[in-house]
């Protein structure tokens, strides 16, 4: 059952449906995990992907790896905490 929603979860492309996405979204890139150089084709292309959602902010954490909130709790909290306080400030 597990490995089943996780395959439905991988292969299921719902690109099509960020245009409908509503709620404010925080988006943290890792850049530990990929070579320099692509980098920008990186950012580009999240920056291109969230760009329908009326609220998100995208925000780059050098050096963490794969999970922000691991590799540099930190920092995770103080974008956690400063975007939600700006979404609370919208309500």
């Amino acid at each position: 059952m597990i490995a089943e929603a996780f395959y439905d979860m991988m292969t299921r492309d719902l690109r099509a449906q960020i245009p409908n996405i509503e709620a404010p979204v925080l988006a943290l890139l890792t850049t530990g995990n990929l070579p320099p150089e692509m980098l920008a084709a990186v950012e580009a292309f999240y920056r291109e992907e969230l760009g329908p959602i009326p609220r998100h902010e995208l925000v780059i954490v050098q050096g963490s790896k794969h999970y922000v909130m691991f590799d540099a709790p930190e920092r995770f909290f103080v974008e956690l905490d400063k975007f939600l306080a700006a979404d609370a400030g919208t309500r």
